[in-house]
């Protein structure tokens, strides 16, 4: 079972912003989130609002930190928000949410628990939150704003009807 404080990248935000209720489902499964900087201005750049934290309703939701420094020569082959994001997950003792391949693969090898938007869709379904309609529903929109691949979508909703 995940704690219910968590370390975000950008690339998952980005996925429950394709959902209706990405954000809901975020709050109804941790009670904080922690951002590198870098994330939030990840996030903010490809956002068009002034303020995507306040524009999404999740200011007390997210905590912004500072990690401490991390010089591990393999992380330089991520971008910042991912290699700072690891960073604070290690430093904090907390998962990760993370999507991007390579970013999975280094923070699993550095010790890190990691989970994607599918993997918060199917928690949140575990713990009753969700019905197998809605998550399916959810999983189907995640496929459908290309943020997951048909073998990932498949294999969810297998997961969803055998739990």
């Amino acid at each position: 079972m995940l704690p219910t404080e968590i370390v975000s990248d950008t690339g998952p935000l980005i996925s429950l912003e394709k959902l209706p209720e990405g954000f809901s489902l975020l709050r109804n499964l941790f009670t904080k989130i922690y951002l590198p900087p870098e994330v939030l201005a990840e996030i903010q750049e490809g956002h068009p609002g002034e303020n995507y934290l306040r524009d999404h309703g999740i200011e007390d939701l997210i905590v912004v930190v500072s990690p401490p420094l991390w010089d591990w020569p393999e992380a330089e082959r991520l971008d910042a928000g991912e290699r700072f994001a690891i960073a604070l997950a290690i430093a904090r003792g907390l998962p990760l949410l993370i999507e991007e391949r390579l970013g999975r693969k280094l923070a699993q090898d550095a010790g890190v628990r990691i989970i994607g938007a599918v993997g918060l869709v199917l928690r949140a379904h575990r713990g009753k939150i969700l019905s197998e309609e809605t998550a399916t529903v959810m999983l189907r929109q995640l496929y459908e704003a290309n943020r997951i691949g048909k073998r990932l979508f498949r294999a969810a909703v297998e997961e969803l009807a055998s739990l």
